[in-house]
């Protein structure tokens, strides 16, 4: 049995079930699965009720997720896990916010393997983290969704997300809404929401920020029954994963931006449109879901 420790003030989804975090997937897995004993530790109190050698003794490991929630009290936190002597596994998310910050560099430096939603990126951040110790473990959509159903969708580009200095494509598109049939989307959208809203467009922005991330968008886009449109400046770690240009996703930069979206508007390209919409959802459903993200995990701890 593993023992897993989150740390966030959310336990995946608030009173009003309008808020889901991107870790609602692996809570009901941490939940629901005699494998694990899952803690909602949303305070170091938790702590202090926690006995090292009683847990050496109890579990074949810990998980801890996401940390950087425990900005607070890492050094209590850190005082913990180098006590531990089984294998110490790190969910690792957002790495921009914490560069250079050395307090949690140092607790980091306490665990033995990292999933990391952003593995290829990874050591740019954190270079004392070696290859052999990560572990890709991209996002995958949060909530379950029929995206097979035939749809009347917006024959329109729908932009969302962040626009933080960091997310300067995504800034840049949001400046073209009076060129080019863009909608963009500033605000908070609840999950079930999103993806009724991605769902109801034929085309949707996926854009990485500065860091070069590929963010939950590139899964919720195709999984929503929306072709992704993605920026080519992360292309090759796309294609590492499954996304391949014109096959199940289209690729822009900001040369080529006019050319796509003339491309997608044109009828004459429908049916080749339609086969990149349903290579993309394929591609997700069998790749990149929750379900996928577990078989790792248990192949990775060695259940059966």
């Amino acid at each position: 049995m593993y023992l897993v420790l989150y740390f966030h003030e959310i336990d995946g989804i608030t009173k009003n079930g309008t808020y889901y975090t991107v870790y609602y997937p692996y809570i009901n897995y941490f939940k629901n699965n005699s494998n694990f004993k899952y803690i909602h530790a949303n305070n170091n109190s938790i702590l202090n009720d926690m006995l090292p050698e009683s847990i050496n003794k109890k579990y074949n490991g810990i998980i801890v997720f996401p940390v950087y929630h425990v900005r607070d009290f890492p050094f209590k936190l850190k005082n913990f896990i180098e006590k531990l002597t089984i294998p110490k596994y790190l969910y690792l998310d957002d790495l921009q916010v914490r560069k250079g910050c050395a307090i949690l560099s140092s607790l980091y430096k306490s665990f033995d393997y990292f999933l990391c939603t952003y593995p290829y990126v990874t050591r740019i951040f954190y270079p004392f983290i070696e290859n052999n110790q990560i572990i890709s473990f991209y996002h995958v959509p949060v909530l379950k969704f029929d995206a097979d159903i035939e749809i009347s969708q917006k024959r329109r580009f729908l932009l969302t997300g962040s626009r933080r200095p960091e997310y300067k494509i995504r800034n840049y598109l949001s400046t073209l809404t009076n060129i080019y049939p863009i909608d963009s989307h500033i605000k908070y959208i609840p999950q079930d929401k999103y993806y009724n809203l991605i769902n109801s467009y034929r085309y949707c922005f996926a854009t990485p920020s500065i860091y070069k991330y590929i963010v939950c968008k590139h899964f919720e886009i195709p999984y929503a029954g929306s072709i992704l449109i993605c920026h080519d400046s992360i292309q090759e770690d796309l294609e590492k994963i499954g996304f391949k240009n014109k096959i199940n996703c289209l690729m822009f930069n900001v040369k080529n931006l006019k050319q796509i979206i003339n491309y997608c508007l044109n009828p004459d390209n429908d049916l080749e449109l339609e086969m990149i919409r349903l290579n993309g959802l394929k591609l997700v459903k069998e790749n990149h879901t929750i379900k996928n993200r577990k078989a790792k995990l248990s192949k990775l701890l060695k259940f059966n």
